[in-house]
């Protein structure tokens, strides 16, 4: 199997960011979220 067949998933968690970036990933995760796309907890 090449190394590329398997992707690679890192999770870091944002712990600063500017107010317009923090909204709008809260918008978006959400957003996958209430489609039953983040599987992450």
């Amino acid at each position: 199997m090449a190394s590329d067949d398997v992707p690679e998933i890192i999770s870091l968690p944002i712990l600063a960011g500017t107010p317009d970036y923090l909204d709008w990933m809260r918008t978006e995760t959400r957003a996958a979220e209430a489609h039953g796309l983040n599987h992450a907890r």
